[in-house]
């Protein structure tokens, strides 16, 4: 019961509280599943030394309904589309404030997303993409990660039009990124 108690209070209270896959959130729900599975395995093989059959039978049966549980609904995974389907409706909100005009320069971003970013902040940036007819390429860029010398990072951006081939966004202060692949709704991963 605690097992099933600890997955339960993983993915509907620590998930929520702290609004993003994180290292704290992967944390909590690997450790709730592998009690969950690890507990009942250990139960069957005390009780099977004891002789208990139906008992160890039972314990065997919880296993398999656990390991079933992880294999539908799964741990949180730390990976960029991950954290883009989790955040998809708070990407899409901060999306729409950015066409609407009201990000420009450096904004902190809401307490649920600002966990998402590694300063807390969404960066809108332009570049002069095509100097002749004087058109601009802008992006609202979200900084995952950085080095501790600044000098590289990736992150997630958002293209309010598709991204022209010679689009670089600053990624921090001494790197230049460019879109790897599409996240989908104009998000970008960035490296």
């Amino acid at each position: 019961m605690l097992g099933w108690a600890s997955v339960a209070g993983a993915y509907l209270l620590v998930l929520p509280w702290f609004g993003v896959i994180s290292p704290v959130t992967w944390l909590a729900t690997s450790t709730a599943w592998l009690y969950l599975i690890a507990r009942p395995s250990a139960a069957a093989v005390a009780l099977a030394i004891t002789r208990r059959w139906g008992l160890a039978a039972l314990m065997c049966v919880l296993v398999v309904v656990a390991a079933t549980g992880l294999r539908s609904i799964g741990t949180t995974q730390l990976t960029p589309r991950s954290h883009f389907h989790h955040h998809r409706s708070d990407l899409a909100a901060l999306a729409a404030e950015y066409r609407r005009g009201s990000i420009t320069g450096f904004t902190d971003l809401p307490r649920r997303m600002r966990w998402l970013s590694a300063d807390g902040r969404a960066h809108a940036q332009c570049w002069t993409v095509d100097r002749a007819r004087d058109r601009k390429q802008c992006v609202l860029y979200l900084r995952i990660w950085q080095n501790w010398r600044a000098e590289s990072g990736v992150g997630f951006a958002y293209f309010s039009e598709p991204p022209v081939p010679e689009v670089y966004i600053a990624t921090a202060s001494g790197d230049l990124g460019v879109p790897a692949y599409e996240l989908g709704d104009g998000w970008w991963w960035i490296e």
